[in-house]
């Protein structure tokens, strides 16, 4: 049990290291669409949470062999890595002719001239006045609103995944407390909450412009309310129906919807050079 707890800590560490540098290309690569391209690519790493259980077990049930799964996701991330690698040659290649300047204004790129935010990318109409990228308007303004917004938003991003996450071990427990449910019906239970998430990513991501980073932020971590009260009552009778436990599983995509909109609130409102990092 130690090893493999350790050897699965290590895996989710690089897991979380590649996730990180996935949010970083996209400020850097869509400086003006990091909403919807957020969303987007947060859709799709939701709806690999709710096909890959699925695909665990197929793959389990055709080789008998447990570690099987493991096996997939090395082959989907050497498969992502080649395509990554031959993408950013393509561009290096076709931006060869031209000045260092045509590259994607990358903020490892330093001289590359950073085009100031366009009013429609605010996320709320209280600021008036926005230029993170100005050194003086980021030291004696900016840098004390992001940082604020910025410590705010973690705790709502912790109780988010928090929520969205704990269904997988309520399941797993459901047999062990009288749930008599079939083990297709807890996979689909397990996978419910990834199919959602990652349909409610691509919503949310576009919810900040409309509704201001604040107010949004408040609401969609209220909503977490929902599904997390549901739960508790849900698991106090094994007779609870499975319709309402299904209905539950999707409740709980509210907080996989919560990333993409949360990412792309935090990285408003710092430089380009910071956003990774934030």
């Amino acid at each position: 049990l130690v090893p493999f707890v350790v050897t699965i800590a290590v895996l989710g560490f690089f897991m979380s290291l590649g996730s990180a540098a996935v949010y970083k290309h996209v400020p850097a690569y869509y400086p003006k669409h990091v909403g919807s391209v957020g969303g987007l690519v947060g859709m799709i790493g939701g709806l690999g949470g709710f096909a890959l259980p699925l695909a665990f077990g197929v793959m389990n049930d055709l080789t008998g062999v447990w570690t099987s799964c493991f096996m997939l996701l090395f082959g989907l991330v050497s498969v992502a890595m080649i395509w990554m690698h031959a993408a950013i040659r393509q561009m290096e290649r076709e931006a060869a002719p031209a000045r260092i300047e045509a590259l994607p204004a990358l903020p490892e790129f330093a001289g590359v001239p950073i085009p100031a935010a366009e009013p429609s990318l605010r996320p709320t109409p209280l600021l008036e006045d926005w230029r993170p990228e100005e050194a003086t308007f980021w030291n004696t303004t900016g840098r004390r609103i992001a940082r604020r917004n910025l410590w705010i938003s973690i705790p709502c991003r912790l109780l988010a995944f928090a929520v969205w996450m704990v269904w997988s071990v309520v399941v797993a427990k459901l047999p062990a407390i009288g749930f008599e449910y079939t083990t297709d019906q807890l996979f689909w239970l397990a996978a419910l909450p990834g199919l959602s998430g990652a349909t409610l990513r691509i919503f949310y991501s576009f919810m900040v412009p409309i509704f201001g980073g604040r107010l949004w932020t408040t609401l969609t971590t209220a909503l977490l309310l929902i599904p997390a009260f549901g739960i508790g009552y849900a698991v106090q009778n094994p007779n609870t129906p499975y319709l309402l436990l299904l209905v539950l599983a999707l409740l709980c995509g509210f907080g996989g919807g919560n990333f993409a909109s949360s990412m792309a609130n935090i990285s408003f409102f710092f430089p380009r050079a910071q956003k990774g990092n934030a």
